[in-house]
């Protein structure tokens, strides 16, 4: 390396080294971690490609990208994540919330925004990960109280963090527990469940991103063999919830007809995720 490393010059170099690792989007990933060294948005990186960077900002970049290199998440190695608009904290340990995701969040927030007028809406949320998902509708949606069962303790660190960072502990409530093993549950307090479970099946795993595979938590994942586990156990909740509940799940991009099967005792709504494909169910009890 020569003395004088430029904004430009560095992302030149950091994209071709990240290259030869195969690190998916190599350019991307420099120039959100250089972004992040400078203290700006992506585009304070690109207004600035002829600042050099000094000696301790350099120090820190080449540990971003020797981190980088070994195909850990951007988002890990940033501790942040985007997600509706919004920041969240994120840890290795916890799921990382997708852009995908975000579709099921604007359908439950225009239906709480529509039919739940001036009313209290009660819901629960099964398994939270960052607490992206139960955040953002509270954010966006008026009159919510929302429980979160979350069984791991990374997670549940990373939901009260995400929690008082946004200052929503009022309306949003942190049970430590498994939903299948929790038994004061409530099931008649809830108006809205909603859930973004583990839907990956076993055969999938070797299509999977070396970051994915190799550093978020499996149990946020996979599904069992066909990725079905999930919903062929909460299935036989259903009754307990009570009368006129809506049910909001996220699902695999092969499985609505699996779905269908599974809840074909109620009805059921489909929707498309942004890539137009059917992602997402609304069950009503």
């Amino acid at each position: 390396m020569s003395d004088i490393w430029t904004v430009e010059k560095l992302l030149e170099w950091s994209k071709k080294y990240l290259k030869k690792y195969n690190v998916k989007n190599p350019r991307i990933s420099s120039e959100r971690l250089l972004s992040e060294i400078l203290n700006t948005k992506l585009m304070g990186v690109y207004l600035n490609y002829d600042k050099p960077l000094d000696e301790e900002e350099l120090s820190k970049y080449r540990e971003f990208i020797k981190r980088r290199r070994e195909h850990e998440p951007v988002q890990y190695i940033l501790n942040k994540v985007h997600f509706m608009g919004l920041e969240f904290h994120v840890e290795k340990g916890c799921f990382i919330p997708r852009d995908t995701t975000e579709g099921l969040i604007n359908i439950i927030t225009d239906d709480i925004n529509e039919k739940y007028k001036n009313e209290n809406v009660k819901i629960l949320e099964i398994g939270g990960g960052s607490g992206a998902v139960a955040i953002s509708i509270a954010e966006f949606s008026e009159n919510v109280e929302i429980d979160i069962l979350e069984k791991e303790k990374i997670p549940q660190n990373v939901i009260e963090k995400n929690t008082e960072k946004y200052e929503l502990t009022n309306n949003i409530n942190l049970i430590k527990e498994d939903y299948f093993e929790y038994s004061d549950l409530d099931y008649e307090k809830y108006d809205i469940i909603v859930s973004n479970p583990p839907y990956i099946s076993e055969k999938e795993k070797n299509d999977l991103d070396k970051e994915v595979l190799d550093y978020e938590p499996h149990e946020s994942l996979f599904g069992g063999e066909d990725g079905l586990d999930f919903y062929r156990k909460f299935v036989k909740e259903i009754d307990k919830f009570k009368k006129d509940t809506f049910i909001y799940l996220e699902f695999g991009y092969n499985q609505k007809k699996d779905i269908k099967n599974i809840f074909s005792r109620w009805q059921t709504e489909f929707f498309k995720d942004i890539d137009k494909i059917d992602r997402f169910v609304k069950i009503k009890k």
